[in-house]
């Protein structure tokens, strides 16, 4: 195969494949540069989300997810991912990935890319089905594989959970800071950054899970339909020794990583962060995983297909 970051068209894949991964608000908060046969990663703090992400935790791990894409890219061209990471290190640079031939790439690794493009945030209700206990170790071996550990809660972790989510998206919601914020990312103008109104997702019937509300920033909430959102959602609680860039760039990896495998399932991803988002409300884990610490809780469910949030162009990303 054609050596991946050896011509044009092979960078823009390996870009194309990193600015799919998910990201806060869909700040897309990255950059990249190819240079010497290598294609570097780099921090966008242009980009912050400050009000609920001050120390930029949300940001790297967003960059994680696109790095572990840009892995998966260079894999599926039949090579092997060279990574160098400088998370940390003072610099907007992050990582530089590079590759060498190796090994056609396995079956699963092909659908793992091909997920990159299919997975979507879903924030619509999701059925009442639970998820077969195949799919959820699979799950967890994927997070497991890039050095985090996902923890499927059960139904008192759960519901304890759904307590602190609730009262964090009540103290956010009264923050005027926290709203101005949002209306930076929802708004309607035409453009290739943010959340659009489309895929904001119904507003809660006040039952069930406390989904953030996009409409809060202003834009678009008119005419949305009301949802009734599940009681008993299965949640995962991401985990990771250590709570710095390194670590949350590998916990980005594995998010990564965890969304494309269910998205291989058809298994429908979405986050709720809000108590990771109060600086207060920091251990949803209640103390249960000492030493560690909880970098993203994700839902998981069967739901209606849901759309994609815009992209900005390469051009717009890629330095050459």
């Amino acid at each position: 195969m054609a050596v991946p970051l050896a011509s044009r068209a092979g960078v823009h894949r390996l870009v194309s494949a990193a600015i799919a991964a998910p990201s806060l608000h869909n700040s897309q908060p990255w950059w990249f540069r190819s240079r010497g046969g290598e294609l570097e990663l780099h921090l966008d703090p242009d980009r912050a989300v400050p009000v609920i992400d001050p120390r930029g935790r949300a940001m790297h791990i967003a960059c994680g997810a696109a790095l572990f894409n840009l892995r998966l890219a260079v894999r599926t061209a039949g090579h092997r991912p060279i990574v160098r990471t400088f998370p940390g290190s003072g610099h907007t640079l992050l990582a530089i990935v590079g590759g060498e031939p190796w090994t056609e790439p396995s079956a699963r690794q092909r659908e793992l890319y091909a997920a990159i493009t299919e997975r979507r945030t879903n924030r619509n209700p999701y059925d009442r089905i639970h998820l077969p206990a195949r799919v959820l170790n699979e799950l967890e071996e994927a997070a497991q594989r890039e050095g985090a550990v996902l923890r499927i809660l059960e139904q008192p972790a759960t519901s304890r959970l759904l307590d602190l989510i609730a009262a964090a998206d009540n103290e956010l919601a009264e923050n005027p800071a926290y709203r101005q914020e949002l209306a930076r990312w929802t708004t309607g103008r035409a453009r290739t950054e943010g959340i659009p109104s489309y895929a904001f997702g119904p507003r809660s019937a006040g039952r069930g899970l406390p989904m953030r509300d996009f409409g809060l920033g202003g834009f678009g909430d008119g005419g949305r339909e009301v949802g009734g959102f599940e009681e008993r959602p299965t949640l995962g609680a991401l985990i990771v020794d250590g709570d710095g860039p390194a670590e949350w760039l590998r916990a980005g990896q594995a998010l990564q990583r965890v969304l494309l495998t269910a998205t291989r399932h058809g298994v429908a991803t979405s986050f709720l962060t809000q108590p990771l988002d109060v600086q207060e409300m920091r251990d949803p884990g209640g103390g249960h995983w000492p030493g560690r610490s909880v970098q993203m809780i994700i839902r998981f469910g069967y739901g209606p297909p849901a759309p994609a949030s815009p992209r900005r162009p390469i051009r717009e990303v890629l330095v050459a």
